[in-house]
C-alpha cells in the first residue's frame, strides 16, 4: 500500500514540476494549437467599453470561422452576446470586440459583483473550445 501511494505522489509531484508548478497549458484542440481569452480590465462600470480580445494559433487549418461572445446574466438573458465571423489562418488571429456596458446597470437588472464571461470558437460550424475569463460589474 505505501509503494503505491509513494509512486502516485512521485507522480503527482512530476506533473506539477513539468508543468510549470499549476500553470495552465495552452488549450488545444485538432484545430487549434493556441487559444486565449481576456479583457483589458477586470472590473468595469456603467457605460462603459469593455474590449474583449481573442487570440487563436491554427494547427494548419484555414477556412471561416466564428468567435461568440456571451455572458453577464440578467433578467434570464445575456447582456454580452455577441457573433463575431473570421477567417482562420495558420498565423496568430487576433480577434478584438468591444461591448458596451448598460447605460444604468441597475436599470438593466445587472447586479454588482463578478461574472463570467465565454468565448466559444466554431470552425466548420462545430464546437471546437469554449473558454471562460471573469470581470467585475461596478455599480
Amino acid at each position: 500500500m505505501l509503494a503505491i501511494a509513494l509512486v502516485f505522489l512521485g507522480l503527482v509531484y512530476a506533473y506539477i514540476h513539468l508543468n510549470g508548478g499549476g500553470l495552465r497549458e495552452p488549450e488545444r484542440s485538432p484545430v487549434l494549437y493556441y487559444l486565449n481569452f481576456s479583457t483589458d480590465k477586470a472590473a468595469y462600470r456603467s457605460n462603459e467599453f469593455m474590449n474583449l480580445t481573442l487570440l487563436i494559433v491554427s494547427q494548419g487549418y484555414t477556412g471561416e470561422g466564428m468567435a461568440v461572445f456571451e455572458g453577464i446574466p440578467a433578467r434570464g438573458r445575456s447582456v454580452l452576446s455577441v457573433n463575431h465571423k473570421f477567417n482562420l489562418s495558420v498565423s496568430l488571429n487576433r480577434i478584438s470586440v468591444l461591448f458596451k456596458t448598460p447605460s444604468c446597470n441597475t436599470c438593466a437588472g445587472v447586479k454588482a459583483g463578478r461574472y463570467q464571461i465565454n468565448a466559444s470558437v466554431y470552425f466548420n460550424n462545430q464546437l471546437l473550445k469554449v473558454i471562460p475569463t471573469e470581470v467585475e460589474i461596478i455599480q
